[in-house]
């Protein structure tokens, strides 16, 4: 029996990523596949603005109202109608984006004012400003500014994260110039919990020159996603089913996490499907379904440095180590004494009898064939030594293959 559509609800008229998702030059940033993810999770996506009464309230059948990335301050009257969908329990998913003006320090008091004071109510404060780190980030551009492509497993007890959490190191999060959270006072009765926070050494980049300046510039594991649920919500077991006045609130400080451009990252979709279940009143849902789509691998500097480093040294040494003992060693196992004359004549160290060189057969005396013709020869005085005529068979060549006395390098 299949469950009827719930309705996701996707604000509009502020600049916000749903907006601009097919824009020329945007797509990357743009939420495609978010919306391709509620669709897999039976939500039926629709906008939400001022045409559609978001200045008035909320629709009733609302399941889920996102916030993704606003450039612009929600109105006074549309702030009001989020503020009564969460007193009435509604659920919220929230995407911030970091200002990123270069060269400014940080403000005394950062504004909170619109969406951003709306979220400090419940005690969900926000540092707008991007964060970098010149040890966890991934390479795309091979230049400073990869520092502000976070990577981070850095998962916290929640349940949206209770996948990743049993193999964090085989699903790295990505991130983009993301900003970051604080904990300010929370109201009575609400329990606001960590779901993600960045790796060691990440500060913020006041002046946005991905260089850490000291200062103000100081090295952290800020809080990159936050979770706020009433106490008296039911548990996921009755889904649907919620208390008055507990609103559930899932808010990441980066919406480049959601985008086009990051969201094929496996853990990206994974925490966004359990995330969604979560706001949803589900159980954990398994991750994501399976795709037949080829993701790009992004590898990370600090990714199994010994298995990088050893076929670029370790296998040239080897190869240097073999050729020292196979040429450079057999020249000098001779150990005999001072007195005991050296074998000039390899055939003859070897224990061979006179006319057994390489052209005859070993059981005759007679040789097999001549290598180059009648009465030719081998001129090996290039090599240091005389001349030395190979044998013919039959009439036309000597019945001895030896080679000529004092010959210094023998052709065999």
């Amino acid at each position: 029996v299949s469950r009827p559509k719930r309705k996701a609800y996707f604000t509009i008229g502020h600049g916000e990523r749903n907006e601009t998702s097919n824009v020329p030059g945007t797509q990357k940033r743009g939420v495609n596949r978010l919306r391709t993810l509620l669709e897999e999770r039976n939500f039926k996506v629709l906008p939400l603005g001022i045409a559609e009464g978001l200045g008035q309230e909320v629709p009733a059948d609302a399941a889920l109202v996102a916030v993704i990335a606003p450039t612009e301050e929600l109105l006074a009257n549309e702030i009001e109608s989020l503020r009564k969908f969460l007193a009435d329990g509604g659920n919220l998913l929230v995407f911030l984006e970091p200002e990123r003006p270069a060269g400014r320090v940080p403000p005394p008091v950062q504004k909170r004012t619109g969406l951003v004071g709306l979220l400090a109510e419940y005690g969900l404060i926000y540092q707008s400003v991007s964060h970098a780190n010149d040890r966890f980030f991934g390479r795309y551009t091979f230049s400073r500014a990869d520092r502000s492509l976070l990577v981070t497993i850095g998962y916290q007890d929640h349940p949206t994260t209770a996948e990743l959490r049993r193999a964090a190191r085989q699903f790295p999060l990505l991130l983009l110039g993301s900003g970051a959270w604080e904990r300010g006072k929370v109201p009575p009765g609400m329990e606001l919990r960590e779901v993600l926070r960045g790796m060691p050494g990440t500060w913020p980049d006041w002046n946005g020159n991905f260089t850490f300046d000291g200062g103000p510039e100081q090295r952290a594991e800020p809080v990159l996603a936050l979770a706020l649920s009433g106490l008296g919500r039911r548990q996921a077991g009755q889904a649907g089913e919620t208390k008055k006045g507990a609103p559930r609130i899932l808010a990441f400080a980066d919406a480049d996490l959601a985008s086009d451009f990051l969201l094929p990252n496996r853990a990206n979709g994974m925490l966004l499907a359990e995330g969604i279940g979560w706001l949803a009143g589900e159980g954990p849902t398994g991750g994501l379904p399976a795709a037949e789509e080829d993701v790009r691998l992004l590898h990370l500097k600090t990714d199994d440095w010994v298995w990088f480093y050893l076929p670029v040294f370790g296998a040239p040494m080897i190869v240097l180590a073999l050729g020292y003992f196979l040429t450079v060693r057999p020249g000098r196992r001779h150990r005999g004494g001072a007195n005991e004359p050296r074998h000039r004549n390899p055939l003859a160290a070897a224990g061979r009898q006179p006319g057994m060189g390489l052209f005859h057969h070993p059981l005759q005396r007679r040789p097999l064939f001549g290598l180059v013709g009648l009465g030719a020869g081998v001129d090996d005085r290039s090599r240091g030594g005389r001349a030395a005529h190979l044998p013919l068979p039959g009439p036309l060549g000597s019945s001895r293959a030896g080679l000529e006395p004092g010959h210094r390098r023998p052709l065999y």
